[in-house]
C-alpha cells in the first residue's frame, strides 16, 4: 500500500511538470496565427513531444528498467488538438527516446505510447473530432480506452520481470492519474485554444476594420472630452494633404476654418452639447494647406467605464465632388427651365414678328414713292428685325434653333473674322491667334461659330476698356471619362478646342455662376441684352459640345468652347448653291398650310405678289383634301412644322407625297422640332424657312426648294 501512495504522489509531481509546460507552450502556440495550418500542426507536435521528453527526465521508477510518467496522456492529446501530423510527430519522438532510453520496460513502454498516438489519431479521424468539437467527456472516453490498454503492455515485459506484482503497483495510480491528467489537460488545452481563437478573431477584426478604413471614402477620428483628435485613419492625410502624425492632439478648428452648414449648425450643436449621438452635420472646411472641403460627419459620444463622457468617434465623408456635382445639377435644371420658358415665347413671339414684318414690307412697298411715310415705316421695320435677332438668340440658349452642321475647319474660320474683328475691337486691343499643328476638323454650324466668337470678342473688348490682349487659340482635345463624370453634361471623346482670352478685368465668382442666364448683364443699361453669351452656351450644347470658364479678378477671362471631332469619312459641306431667280416661273403654284390665319393669309399675299398661284389651308386634314382636288396639282407645298389636329407637318408632307409623288415640300418653323431635326441638326431630306422671314427670305427658299432635286438640301 505504501508503494501505491507512493507512486501516486510522484505520479502528480511529474504530471504537474506536464501541466505546468503544457501552459508555457500554449503561450507559444499563440502566437503562431502567422503559420499556414500544416506548419502550426507541425509545430505543436514538437512541442507536445518536447514536454512529454522533459517529463521523461523525472519518471517514477517502478523497478529496474521500468519507468512511468504522463508522457502517454500528452501524445494522446497531441492529434485531437494539433492534427495528425502533430500526433504522429509526437507520437515519434516520445517513442523514439523511450526507444533510446531501452531497459526491460523499453518493448512495453514503446508500446504504450505507440498506443496512446493510435487512440488520439483514432478519435480526431473517425469521429471527426477539432478543438471546437471536444467536450469533457470526450477527454474521459479517451483516457478510459487509452488506460487498459497501456496497463496491458505491462504483459509485454521479459519473462525475467515479474509482471503481476507490477500490475498490481501500477493499476490504481494508473487509473487514477490518467483521466485525471486527460481532464486537467484537456480543459488547458481547450481553454488556451479559445482565447487563441478569440485572440485570432479580433485580430482579424482589427485588420479588417483597419482595411475598411484605408479602402473606404470616408475617414475615421477618434477625440478626447476636449475634441483633440487622438486617433485619424490613413484617408485623412490622403483627403486633406495633412500629415496625419500633425493632426493629432489637436482640434479640428485649429487645423483650419470649419463653417457648419446653416441647416445643421443647430442640431450638430445641440448634439455635442447633451452628448448625443448625430449623423449627416455637414460643413465646409478650410484646411492649413489651403485646400477647401466639404465634409459630412457623423459620431458617437465615447464613454467611460464609469459612465463619464471620454470624446468622440466617428466618422467623416468627403462630399465636394458631389456638393460640386449636385450644384451643376441645379444649374443646369435651372437653365433648361429657363431654355423652355424662352423658347416657348420665342415661338409665338416670331409668329408675331413674322406677321408684323411680312406686313411692312408690303406696306414700304406700296409707299415707294412717298418718302415722307417711308420714314414712319424703315424704323418700325428695324425694330422688327432686332427683335426677330433677340427671338433667334433665345432659341439658341433654349437649344431650340436649328443648325446646319458642316465639317469645318476652325483655323480658316477664325483667320477668315480678322478683319472683322479688327473692325469691332478697339485700336488698343491686339489680336493674336494660336493654332496647333495638325489640327482636326469638326463638325459645327460654321454661322453659329462666327457669331460666338463676334459676341466673346465683344465682351472681351468691353472688358479691356483701356486696351489689352484678345487671344483666340484652337487645338485638339481628348476629354476622358473622370473628367465627362465630374462635368455631367459631356461625352468623353474627341473634341476641337477654340479658346477666346481676354486680359481685362475678369470676373468676380458672384457673376461667373450667372454669366450664361439670359437677360443676365453686368452692362449698363441700354448697351447690351444680355443674350449673347447665353446664345453661345445653348449653341454650343446643341451642338454636343462643351462650354467652360476661367476668370480671374484683375487678370483677365478665358472661354473655351469644345466642339465634337468630325468624321473622315464625312465630306466637307462647307460650299453653297448660289442663289436663284426670286419671283414664280409661269404657271408655278404653292400649297400654303398655316393654322394662324394672319400669317396664313400674310404668306398669300407675299407669294401672290411673287407670281405664284396660291392655295392655302389652316389643317393636315384640309391639306390633303386640296392635294388630291387640285388639277393641276401644286408644285410645291410650304407647311408649318407644328400643326393641330394631331399630325405635324413632317407628316402631312409624307401623307401628301403619297397623294402626289414629286411634290415638293418646304417647312417653315420658329425653332427645331422633331419632325424635321434631330437634336436640333436638320434632317438630310428636309428644307426649312425659319420664322420670321422677309419676301425676299420666302422668294429665295421656294424657288430653291422649287428647283432643287430630290436629295439637295438648303436652308436659311
Amino acid at each position: 500500500m505504501a508503494d501505491i501512495v507512493r507512486t501516486i504522489a510522484e505520479f502528480a509531481e511529474n504530471v504537474a511538470l506536464l501541466i505546468a509546460l503544457t501552459f508555457l507552450c500554449s503561450l507559444t502556440i499563440r502566437r503562431l496565427t502567422f503559420a499556414s495550418p500544416a506548419t502550426v500542426s507541425a509545430i505543436i507536435g514538437f512541442l507536445f513531444g518536447a514536454v512529454a521528453f522533459v517529463g521523461m527526465q523525472i519518471p517514477v521508477h517502478v523497478a529496474d528498467g521500468i519507468i512511468i510518467d504522463g508522457r502517454n496522456v500528452l501524445v494522446m492529446l497531441a492529434a485531437p488538438f494539433g492534427g495528425t501530423p502533430a500526433g504522429l510527430i509526437a507520437g515519434a519522438i516520445v517513442a523514439g527516446y523511450r526507444f533510446y532510453l531501452g531497459g526491460a520496460g523499453m518493448t512495453a513502454g514503446v508500446g504504450a505510447i505507440l498506443s496512446a498516438m493510435l487512440v488520439g489519431l483514432v478519435f480526431r479521424l473517425y469521429f471527426k473530432l477539432d478543438p471546437n468539437d471536444l467536450k469533457i467527456r470526450h477527454f474521459l472516453a479517451m483516457a478510459l480506452v487509452m488506460t487498459p490498454v497501456s496497463l496491458a503492455w505491462i504483459w509485454a515485459l521479459p519473462a525475467s520481470v515479474e509482471a503481476w506484482p507490477i500490475f498490481q503497483r501500477l493499476v490504481g495510480p494508473v487509473g487514477l492519474m490518467y483521466p485525471l491528467t486527460a481532464l486537467i489537460l484537456g480543459l488547458l488545452l481547450i481553454h488556451e485554444y479559445k482565447r487563441i481563437i478569440l485572440s485570432s478573431a479580433l485580430a482579424d477584426s482589427e485588420k479588417r476594420f483597419r482595411d475598411f478604413a484605408e479602402v473606404t471614402s470616408d475617414w475615421f477620428w477618434e477625440t478626447d472630452a476636449e475634441g483633440r483628435y487622438t486617433y485619424l485613419s490613413g484617408r485623412f492625410s490622403e483627403i486633406t494633404g495633412l500629415p496625419t502624425e500633425s493632426a493629432l492632439g489637436r482640434t479640428a478648428r485649429e487645423l483650419g476654418r470649419v463653417v457648419d452648414e446653416a441647416e445643421s449648425q443647430d442640431d450638430l450643436s445641440e448634439a455635442i452639447a447633451r452628448r448625443k449621438p448625430y449623423r449627416n452635420a455637414v460643413s465646409w472646411r478650410t484646411f492649413a494647406d489651403g485646400s477647401k472641403h466639404w465634409v459630412r460627419s457623423g459620431a458617437v459620444p465615447i464613454l467611460d467605464d464609469a459612465g463619464a463622457f471620454a470624446g468622440w468617434r466617428g466618422t467623416s465623408t468627403d462630399i465636394t465632388r458631389q456638393r460640386e456635382s449636385a450644384d451643376q445639377l441645379r444649374q443646369a435644371q435651372k437653365m433648361d427651365a429657363v431654355g423652355q420658358l424662352t423658347s416657348g415665347v420665342a415661338h409665338d413671339f416670331n409668329n408675331v414678328l413674322a406677321i408684323v414684318m411680312g406686313n411692312m414690307e408690303l406696306l414700304a412697298d406700296r409707299l415707294e414713292n412717298k418718302d415722307d411715310l417711308k420714314t414712319f415705316v424703315e424704323p418700325a421695320v428695324a425694330a422688327s428685325e432686332h427683335g426677330a435677332e433677340l427671338t433667334q438668340r433665345l432659341l439658341a440658349f433654349a437649344r431650340k434653333q436649328t443648325l446646319e452642321v458642316q465639317v469645318v475647319d476652325l483655323r480658316e474660320l477664325a483667320r477668315g473674322m480678322e478683319h472683322m474683328l479688327a473692325r469691332v475691337l478697339e485700336q488698343s486691343i491686339s489680336i493674336e491667334f494660336v493654332e496647333s499643328p495638325g489640327l482636326w476638323r469638326c463638325e459645327v454650324d460654321p454661322g453659329q461659330v462666327e457669331q460666338a466668337i463676334l459676341n466673346l470678342a465683344i465682351n472681351a473688348r468691353d472688358a479691356m476698356p483701356k486696351g489689352g490682349k484678345l487671344t483666340i487659340e484652337m487645338a485638339n482635345a481628348r476629354l476622358d471619362d473622370d473628367y465627362a463624370a465630374a462635368q455631367g453634361e459631356v461625352a468623353p471623346g474627341n473634341y476641337v478646342m477654340l479658346a477666346v482670352s481676354d486680359s481685362g478685368c475678369g470676373m468676380s465668382p458672384q457673376v461667373k455662376e450667372r454669366i450664361f442666364e439670359p437677360f443676365y448683364t453686368t452692362k449698363d443699361v441700354g448697351k447690351g441684352t444680355g443674350l449673347g453669351l447665353s446664345m453661345v452656351f445653348g449653341f454650343v450644347k446643341q451642338s454636343g459640345g462643351h462650354i467652360t470658364v476661367y476668370s480671374e479678378e484683375g487678370i483677365g477671362t478665358a472661354f473655351k468652347l469644345y466642339f465634337p471631332k468630325a468624321d473622315a469619312a464625312r465630306p466637307d459641306q462647307a460650299s453653297c448653291r448660289p442663289e436663284s431667280m426670286d419671283t414664280a416661273s409661269p404657271g408655278e403654284s404653292v400649297l400654303v398650310v398655316e393654322d394662324q390665319d394672319r400669317l396664313r393669309e400674310l404668306v398669300e399675299r407675299m407669294l401672290v405678289s411673287l407670281g405664284y398661284r396660291v392655295v392655302a389651308a389652316s389643317s393636315a386634314s384640309a391639306a390633303l383634301a386640296l392635294v388630291s382636288a387640285q388639277d393641276p396639282p401644286c408644285d410645291l407645298m410650304l407647311t408649318d412644322v407644328i400643326l393641330p389636329g394631331g399630325m405635324n407637318g413632317r407628316e402631312l408632307a409624307d401623307a401628301a407625297e403619297q397623294v402626289q409623288p414629286g411634290l415638293k415640300i418646304l417647312y417653315m418653323s420658329g425653332y427645331t422640332d422633331n419632325a424635321i431635326a434631330h437634336h436640333g441638326r436638320l434632317d438630310a431630306d428636309a428644307q426649312l424657312l425659319r420664322k420670321p422671314f422677309t419676301r425676299r427670305d420666302l422668294a429665295r427658299k421656294i424657288r430653291q426648294a422649287l428647283d432643287s432635286a430630290p436629295s439637295e438640301i438648303q436652308s436659311s
